[in-house]
């Protein structure tokens, strides 16, 4: 009898189990089916209240169906988180929109109203944020901003932060070598504050080290020049010798009757003053090449040239 009552209750608690379970599915649909339902009614609201321009109205309705919508797990939820941004934005509470539109943008979405949801956000962040602009000298120093908020940034000079939360700053910017500056700066949504920092040198900080100067290595001279000097000199020497033997002609034939012997004193006269003109000109060519590479290995610099110079019938040629 014990053992006949003992299964009778265990199958009642089975049955009472199965039914509970079976139970539950259908009790969590129905309450998803309810939160949908109460949050397209408050969505439904909303939609009529902004057509009436009633924003704020519109605002509270959708707040009521966010929570449902989330909780129910309704695709719809992104359209009800848009139009609590848009709702914001006609209000004119530009922090507020912009933060709700930055939640919306976490969910996917359809491509129209994401693209209008980043362009609200590109005009909302000019309006509720302003600029900060840290020019300094010298620059490459050290730049560390303290805002609002016990907020601190920093950076590299030249600074910029298109995104700064209006209110009270501080600049500090520092260098080796160079006194810190402190400089305040009031930033205002939609508007830009501009700094300019010049660093004084520390006069306790070491002085730069200069580079020594390298000199650059003395290049001797070379001796091609006085060669050419040298050899121009005797080539004129040469020159000299056949003007000597042209004029000792010249008398000859002057001296001598006409016949052949002054033929041949005229014929050496006019040889050796043909010869004397080309020492002299050789001889002048070269001297004058020598002196000038003189010239130029006396002044050149540090830069190698390349000179060349030609003998030519008419002078000299030099090439640079």
């Amino acid at each position: 009898m014990k053992t006949t009552r003992l299964l009778f209750a265990l199958a009642a608690v089975h049955l009472a189990a199965s039914t509970a379970l079976a139970q539950a599915p259908a009790d969590e649909a129905a309450l998803q089916a309810k939160r949908l339902q109460e949050a397209q009614g408050f969505v439904n609201q909303a939609s009529q209240l902004y057509l009436q321009a009633d924003y704020e109205g519109a605002l509270a309705a959708l707040r009521k169906a966010e929570p449902l919508a989330e909780a129910a797990r309704d695709p719809g939820l992104p359209g009800i988180r848009f139009n609590i941004a848009r709702c914001l934005e006609q209000l004119e509470r530009w922090p507020e929109a912009l933060s709700a539109y930055q939640a919306y943008n976490k969910l996917p979405d359809e491509p129209h109203r994401k693209e209008r949801a980043w362009e609200a956000v590109q005009a909302l962040k000019r309006k509720v944020y302003g600029i900060l602009s840290v020019t300094c000298f010298p620059q490459g120093a050290q730049v560390r901003v303290e805002g609002p908020a016990m907020q601190t940034l920093s950076g590299v000079c030249p600074y910029r932060n298109e995104e700064a939360a209006p209110g009270d700053y501080t600049v500090i910017v520092t260098h080796p070598g160079y006194l810190d500056a402190r400089q305040g700066a009031t930033v205002a949504a939609g508007l830009g504050a501009n700094v300019e920092v010049t660093l004084e040198r520390d006069p306790a900080a070491a002085p730069p080290v200069a580079s020594a100067a390298v000199e650059a290595p003395v290049r001797p001279l070379s001796i091609l020049p006085w060669v050419a000097v040298g050899v121009g000199a005797a080539t004129a020497g040469v020159g000299v010798y056949f003007t000597t033997a042209a004029l000792s002609d010249r008398d000859d034939a002057e001296s001598l009757p006409p016949g052949e012997d002054r033929d041949d004193a005229v014929s050496g006269f006019e040889s050796n003053r043909t010869l004397s003109y080309i020492m002299y000109g050789v001889g002048g060519a070269l001297a004058a090449a020598g002196v000038t590479m003189v010239v130029l290995q006396s002044v050149g610099d540090s830069d190698e040239a390349s000179v060349q110079v030609t003998p030519t019938p008419n002078g000299l040629l030099v090439r640079f």
